[in-house]
């Protein structure tokens, strides 16, 4: 029932949505921070505008992704708010489109193609962990598909990637990278939460939503490969690049 996915200037809705997932959370930010009427319509207006595309981009994982950077957001920033946005939802569920609640229905159905399509890659990638979960393929999908290809279910054959980043983590740079980048991952959202106790309020927005972006996007990694396309990729680093400047000046200015 879907009319059609929005991809704007991304080959594929998925990436187009986890790019929308990584910066509308500063958008809420730039919001609240703004103290000029004007500046915080046009903010109002851009972020109204990107939650009308992440809508249309029918991707379900960002859906998620963004409920969840979103309540993160407004944990952070002040739980006081989380009864009267919890309550704003519910009542915001029945304006939505037939379209998109019939989407989020789907989620987790292995009656949708594209979800029983990635159980045959994960299984087959699961089988590549256990002979090269070591010491890695080698970076790129010039390297997965050479040991992919050869041992691929026949109807997941063309899968250019395992559709999850912690399986392709491990999968390109050994369990050592993964480990690694998953330790550097926990540390900067762990000490995010530290900063908030001696953060501003206006600091307090950024980290908030620094932290709803990781977290949310690291919901849709388990079902995609967010790596894939360079400028999500790009994204995904410079958003964990603000955050560890946001603590690092923080913990400055506490110290």
């Amino acid at each position: 029932g879907m009319p059609g996915r929005v991809f704007s200037t991304f080959e594929n809705p998925n990436n187009y949505a986890e790019l929308l997932v990584l910066f509308m959370p500063f958008m809420y930010a730039l919001i609240l921070n703004e103290k000029g009427a004007k500046q915080k319509l046009i903010w109002i207006a851009v972020a109204g505008i990107s939650a009308i595309a992440l809508a249309m981009t029918y991707s379900r994982s960002c859906y998620v992704a963004f409920a969840l950077a979103t309540v993160i957001f407004v944990c952070v920033y002040d739980y006081r708010l989380l009864l009267p946005f919890a309550i704003l939802c519910i009542c915001a569920i029945p304006f939505l489109p037939q379209t998109i609640l019939n989407r989020i229905m789907t989620i987790g159905s292995l009656q949708d193609s594209s979800n029983s399509y990635r159980l045959y890659i994960w299984d087959t990638c699961i089988k590549l962990v256990r002979n090269y979960g070591v010491s890695g393929l080698g970076v790129g999908p010039k390297a997965f598909l050479a040991y992919y290809r050869p041992i691929a279910y026949k109807n997941a054959a063309t899968a250019p990637h395992s559709h999850m980043l912690y399986l392709e983590l491990i999968l390109e740079y050994g369990i050592l990278g993964f480990i690694g980048f998953i330790g550097y991952y926990i540390r900067i959202i762990r000490n995010g939460f530290k900063s908030v106790k001696i953060a501003s309020k206006e600091e307090r927005a950024y980290i908030g939503a620094g932290i709803g972006a990781l977290i949310g996007i690291a919901f849709v990694s388990c079902a995609e490969y967010i790596w894939f396309y360079p400028r999500d990729m790009f994204a995904h680093l410079i958003v964990l690049g603000v955050l560890a400047a946001l603590v690092r000046n923080i913990g400055k200015k506490g110290e």
